[in-house]
């Protein structure tokens, strides 16, 4: 379930770890769902993990999708409203996606006098990073976006989380009056994320046949409602003892 903002980070993560198998887990919302969830262990004792929330420490990413998109006479303004100041545009008629993504990314950057972020105009979408030093200042930027007028919208918009709170969970196999079923991890609930990630390895796993991280995600306070925020997690059962 990584995102756009995510998928650098876990391909340099995972490339790194050249002696583990790698597994990018392919859900983290809710506790695991299945037997099946997770990632399997294959009789390993530890394990290590990434939980990837950007791609980079500097800044927060931001990717908008305009669509419906319209460039009709009567055309859409769309608007992205960053930190609560409001950027507005129009495509001309006939305007291409991707011109009117680069045109409206110039716009914005120009009226960006604090530089605290920069917009790109891609092929598909807008991106917005935000470019503050991680040296202890608040590098997070609010982040909203809509359409009013013509038949555009908005198709949304996927952003990296401030934070986490994450959770760990092991599947233990079944004896007795014992079911088989997750158990969270003696030491691994509630564990915090900030926007540095976290990248450690659990041990003493076990007779324990699969491993599952759970994310719950948090937001700036300000996002608008179309916000979808988007992390990644990988696992690898560990060959170093």
């Amino acid at each position: 379930m990584a995102g756009l903002s995510e998928n650098a980070t876990l391909a340099v993560a995972l490339a790194a770890g050249n002696t583990a198998e790698w597994v990018e887990q392919s859900d983290y919302l809710g506790p695991p769902p299945n037997a099946a969830a997770g990632v399997p262990l294959l009789g390993a004792l530890r394990a290590d993990y990434v939980i990837a929330l950007r791609s980079d420490v500097t800044g927060r990413r931001a990717v908008v999708t305009f669509s419906p998109y319209d460039n009709t006479p009567t055309v859409t303004a769309y608007t992205v409203t960053i930190n609560g100041t409001a950027y507005t545009r129009s495509p001309g008629s006939g305007e291409v996606l991707e011109d009117f993504l680069i045109a409206f990314a110039s716009q914005m950057n120009a009226a960006n006098p604090g530089e605290e972020w920069l917009a790109s105009g891609q092929t598909t979408y807008l991106q917005i990073d935000g470019t503050v030093s991680d040296a202890g200042v608040d590098d997070d930027f609010s982040i909203n976006a809509s359409a009013a007028g013509g038949s555009g919208g908005i198709g949304g918009i996927q952003a990296s989380p401030v934070s986490a709170v994450a959770t760990f969970y092991a599947f233990q196999a079944g004896t007795g009056t014992v079911p088989g079923t997750w158990y969270a991890i003696a030491g691994g609930i509630g564990i915090a994320v900030d926007h540095h990630g976290l990248t450690d390895q659990l041990v003493d796993l076990g007779g324990k046949s699969r491993l599952y991280v759970q994310l719950v995600l948090t937001g700036h306070g300000s996002d608008g409602g179309a916000v979808t925020l988007s992390a990644g997690v990988a696992i690898a059962p560990s060959v170093v003892l």
